[in-house]
């Protein structure tokens, strides 16, 4: 369990998962490892860097911008207010993310291989890298830009008053 706290950088490898029992506050980098295990971090926490997470299904929340390093877990469910960078790596399994109003960007491709559902809310979607969506995606905000290397199967997509810009090798 990581309990309520302050700290400048956060590493933590694990046997078991990964809980907390109230919100942290990292100021610089996040590395979290929790192996095949749970990681579930749904606190109102302030990750202020960059948060890498190897685990199994895979839960956090961060009360403004959240920006993720190298993911490699289960089904991924991120939850802030503000921009979310998804950075890069591989979900196996849904990918759920909601940023009541934030831009959501990437650092590198991201694999995922269950359903995505993006919700930026007024915020923007742009995911142009080599990304390979194993499901169906459903989108939502303001101009939405999706890239698939293989079969892009798009679900609802609402751009708002925004543009929508879908490519794959095929959809």
């Amino acid at each position: 369990y990581v309990a309520g706290m302050s700290v400048g950088s956060l590493n933590s490898t694990a046997s078991g998962a990964v809980n907390q029992t109230g919100a942290i506050t990292v100021t610089g980098g996040t590395n979290i490892n929790a192996g095949g295990n749970a990681i579930t971090l749904t606190s109102a926490n302030d990750f202020q860097g960059a948060v890498s997470l190897t685990g199994g299904t895979t839960q956090i929340t961060d009360a403004d911008t959240l920006t993720l390093g190298n993911v490699n877990t289960g089904a991924l469910t991120t939850v802030n207010t503000g921009a979310l960078n998804l950075g890069t790596g591989t979900v196996s399994g849904a990918l759920s993310s909601t940023t009541n109003g934030g831009n959501i960007t990437q650092t590198g491709a991201i694999g995922v291989t269950g359903a995505t559902n993006l919700q930026a809310g007024t915020g923007s979607i742009v995911l142009a890298m080599a990304n390979d969506f194993g499901g169906v995606v459903a989108a939502s905000g303001i101009g939405i830009t999706l890239n698939d290397v293989n079969t892009l199967a798009p679900g609802t997509i609402n751009a708002g008053s925004g543009s929508v810009n879908l490519s794959a090798n095929s959809l």
